[in-house]
């Protein structure tokens, strides 16, 4: 063995030994570094040690290889990234990219060859994630040296650093060039992309992988790129990548092409001739998601190139994977496969191969989704399924009409969409489409019977009606669906039955058909003895919808007057759209100066339903929920203050009287805005108000009890009481008070106002107690002031605003008299006496339990007090036990740790 042999071997020991010594050290080195100062002075250090070490002596390459890793470690993190660019470390990196200059005796040796320039490729490629740092690294002039970092393979060798100073430099590319257009750029024109393809066909696969990143960002919204990145022959080298097992290949590949194709359609046309169309549908099956989904944008891309492609990508099986990743949880995947498939439904003789192999009723499902980009391609993909004949029985039969009409839409292209899908579909009910649905309407499954009747009731032309609701049952399916026990039955079957009703006016008395004997018997005055007979399995709120009764109106040709049980009351005239003019208010040839004790007596004014709620074509009718929204409670409670202070009835009105005015004048409102009210029974409007009303009224007391709280001080405002009043009504009742829009509604109702005192202003709470002091010391009369004025000084006061008037009162301006006003408590205020004692109860749990809140918080903090003492404790420890000397900055904290123990 020669003696220079085995000197490189002992070389080679020591230098290892060396080598596990100073990583040693530089491990505890990073240790040691924290923020701030220190930082700083560990930055300085490095760069100090970079412009001192560019040479090729092995203590100088060991130094520069620690300092450029170091670096490259501390700019993983963000923060710490500006830091060292403000230290001056890009130009020294940028120095170290390239070899020292070799020395004059060369011997053939060169220590931690490529390891330095890869460490500082590293370092830059980190750096250069924060946008603000590229340009200036670029301006350092590190697109050159890059460049020829990524020819390094062409000496010869092939050893793990070459290929490890390859992948960074194509890293440091792809991360300089995101989202900077003029880099992309200054990369073409320095050479950078022919050797970057010619790495796509690299032994290494980390290396194919990273090139193909850079090459993908690169082609993103650049065409100059695009066209010489194909020029150099890119094509087949990432078709054959897409061939690969290793998915992150595939995906970088199949990213690459998509950037290539997009907005570029004779770059689509050479990706199609070169043989990607196979590859890429195979991609729709892989395990990685992110590669199906790039294959399922990239054919997406392909389908818009010409009808052939569109029917190519279906024959070569592409649907199926595509309507199962429709069903992923993945959204991004949903998106992309319900993408493509709108493409590809564009195309007619695509259309009935994807509604037969399973693809309508999960593009149905997805009009549900909560993202607007999602519902938009659902719908841009069933807008091409309804334009086959072979597709509309599909649509009917799984429901698909009712998920276009009910469907809550984010955008508004949607909703254009969705309205032409609905115009496309009553295009197609003729011919043997009609034919077919009339045959399902016979003789399929009950369930499909009254979907297709549904359906048809809303897509038929008028002269087919007659043909299908009545030769064909229809009719008889339609209105077994308002005896059905589900809501949501009864109010498909009323709404198609108003629709088929509001056709059937369009046709001229000379084109429409005679009366049939089904609509003679069935479709009568509902004050004929025989009406409660036929319709006797019919619901009472079903024989009261005005959709309904305006079906009946508009088919039977009838007067419609409800029967005294059903009658709409006369306080809210309602419009007919039918009639010219509405019923009049009074009785012919009656005495309009009746006495005032027959008043009661007087029967009600006949009255017509409210019109058939009118949708704008953007719109749906609002569906009834358990959880009501805030315009239901709105609306309801507006109705409510309204009807029950009424000054001729007042609160001396019946419960049922008073709930059938609400329920009716709230069917007027529902017709109004179809769209925001839903349609509700008065079995809903009740139970709902009993919750929302006992809800208020804890609510008020618990108000009015945070506004005697003791912290009640100077700084106590409104949002304080609020607050207060919601802690205190949680404690009470064990959940959150949800109706808060009832109570500001409440504040602007004169007859509730006083009740909510802490809100008033001086001048209105001035009043208030002025009355009060007035009504306990008279004698509980009504006094009058200087002006005739009434005051009241007993009782429910509203403390000097404006109150609603009396019965009597009202009565008497009527008839042209001046009657004093009663003096009697309304409901309400005896009511809040009724719950006087209960409250006072439960302010004094409120208190226990605010007290006992207050004691669990004081504990909460001892403990944590004393957590904090125990950690303060430890690092006092950890620190006088350090094997090695404090730094002053340690020492420092030390004392201060120290003096906050001895100061506690």
């Amino acid at each position: 063995m020669g003696s220079k042999e085995w000197q490189g071997k002992e070389n080679s020991s020591d230098r290892k030994g060396q080598k596990r010594k100073l990583d040693q050290q530089q491990e505890e080195r990073e240790s040691a570094i924290v923020t701030g100062e220190a930082l700083r002075r560990e930055v300085s250090a490095q760069v100090e040690i970079l412009s001192n070490t560019y040479s090729w002596t092995e203590a100088d390459r060991a130094a520069a290889k620690r300092a450029t890793h170091l670096l490259a470690e501390l700019a993983k993190n963000e923060d710490v990234a500006s830091i060292i660019v403000e230290g001056g470390a890009v130009p020294l990196l940028v120095k170290h990219l390239q070899a020292p200059p070799s020395p004059v005796e060369d011997d053939g040796l060169k220590p931690y060859e490529h390891e330095v320039e890869k460490a500082s490729a590293f370092a830059l490629g980190l750096l250069a994630v924060k946008p603000e740092h590229q340009q200036c690294i670029v301006d350092a002039g590190v697109l050159p040296l890059l460049v020829d970092l990524l020819k390094r393979h062409k000496c010869g060798l092939n050893s793990r650093a070459i290929n490890g100073v390859i992948r960074r430099a194509a890293d440091a590319i792809t991360n300089l060039a995101h989202e900077n257009s003029s880099i992309k750029t200054s990369v073409r024109t320095e050479g950078g992309i022919p050797p970057l393809v010619e790495l796509l066909e690299f032994s290494d696969a980390k290396v194919q992988r990273a090139v193909a990143g850079a090459l993908r960002t690169l082609a993103f919204k650049n065409d100059e790129n695009k066209k010489q990145i194909v020029e150099c022959n890119a094509l087949p080298s990432l078709i054959l990548m897409l061939r690969s097992e290793d998915s992150a290949i595939h995906y970088e590949a199949v990213g690459v092409l998509g950037n290539l194709v997009h907005s570029s359609p004779n770059i689509k046309k050479d990706v199609l001739h070169a043989g990607a169309l196979q590859p890429v549908i195979r991609l729709l099956s892989s395990c990685c998601s992110e590669s199906q989904r790039e294959a399922a944008l990239l054919l997406g891309q392909f389908a818009a190139t010409d009808s052939d492609c569109k029917i190519h990508i279906v024959q070569r099986g592409a649907v199926p994977p595509l309507i199962e990743m429709l069903q992923s949880p993945d959204l991004q995947l949903r998106e992309m496969s319900a993408f493509a498939l709108g493409r590809l439904a564009q195309e007619s003789n695509n259309q009935a191969g994807i509604s037969h192999s399973g693809g309508l009723v999960p593009l149905l499902k997805l009009l549900d989704a909560k993202n607007g980009s999602l519902q938009h391609n659902a719908a841009f993909a069933l807008y091409g399924l309804a334009d086959n004949e072979d597709n509309v029985a599909d649509f009917v039969k799984v429901g698909g009409l009712q998920k276009l009409q009910e469907g809550e839409f984010i955008v508004q292209a949607t909703k254009d969409c969705v309205a032409k899908t609905l115009k496309r579909l009553e295009e197609k009910i003729h011919g043997r489409v009609l034919t077919h649905l009339l045959y399902l309407m016979r003789v399929g499954e009950k369930s499909v019977q009254r979907q297709v009747a549904l359906a048809l009731a809303h897509l038929c032309s008028p002269e087919d009606q007659r043909s299908i609701f009545i030769d064909n049952n229809g009719l008889e399916l339609l209105l077994g669906l308002l005896k059905s026990t589900n809501t949501k039955q009864q109010h498909d079957g009323a709404v198609a039955l108003c629709k088929l009703a509001s056709k059937a006016m369009t046709l001229s008395p000379i084109d429409a058909a005679p009366p049939s004997p089904i609509s003679q018997n069935l479709l009568m005055d509902p004050n004929n003895p025989n009406f409660r007979q036929q319709f006797s399995g019919f619901s009472d709120d079903l024989l009261t919808n005005p959709e309904f009764q305006l079906f009946l109106q508009r088919m039977g040709n009838t007067s419609l007057q409800p029967s005294p049980q059903y009658q709409t009351p006369t306080q809210f005239p309602l419009r007919n759209h039918v009639i010219e003019e509405c019923t009049p208010e009074t009785v012919h040839d009656s005495n309009t100066q009746f006495n005032e004790s027959e008043e009661d007596s007087v029967p009600e004014t006949p009255q017509y339903p409210p019109p058939v709620p009118e949708l704008k074509s953007n719109q749906v009718v609002a569906r009834a929920t358990r959880i009501w929204s805030v315009a239901e409670d709105e609306t309801l409670i507006g109705l409510y203050l309204e009807i029950s202070e009424n000054a001729i009835k007042g609160t001396s009105q019946k419960a049922t009287s008073l709930w059938r005015d609400v329920h009716a004048a709230y069917q007027l409102a529902h017709a109004e805005k179809p769209h925001i009210l839903p349609p509700r029974p008065m079995k809903s409007l009740t139970s709902h108000w009993r919750r929302l009303a006992a809800d208020t009224l804890q609510w008020i007391s618990c108000y009015d009890e945070a506004g005697r709280l003791p912290e009640g001080g100077s700084g106590y405002n409104e949002a304080d009481r609020i607050k207060s009043a919601s802690k205190l009504f949680h404690l009470a009742q064990g959940r959150n008070f949800a109706f808060p829009h009832a109570v500001e509604m409440l504040n602007r109702d004169p007859k509730w106002r006083p009740k909510l005192r802490w809100s008033l202003s001086k001048e209105e709470r001035k009043a208030v107690r002025d009355v009060e002091e007035q009504g306990s010391a008279g004698s509980g009369k009504r006094s009058r002031d200087d002006g005739g004025d009434e005051t009241p000084t007993d009782g429910f006061s509203s403390g000097g605003i404006q109150r609603p008037e009396g019965v009597k009162k009202a009565k008497a301006k009527r008839k042209g008299k001046e009657v004093a006003s009663d003096s009697g408590s309304s409901e309400l205020s005896e009511r809040m006496k009724e719950l006087a004692t209960i409250r006072e109860r439960e302010a004094i749990l409120k208190e226990e339990r605010i007290k006992i809140e207050r004691e669990k918080e004081q504990r909460k903090r001892e403990e944590l007090d004393i957590h904090k003492m125990k950690t303060w404790f430890d690092m006092v420890q950890a620190m006088k036990n350090s094997p090695t000397p404090l730094t002053p900055e340690e020492e420092s904290y030390k004392n201060f740790l120290l003096g906050k123990l001895q100061g506690l």
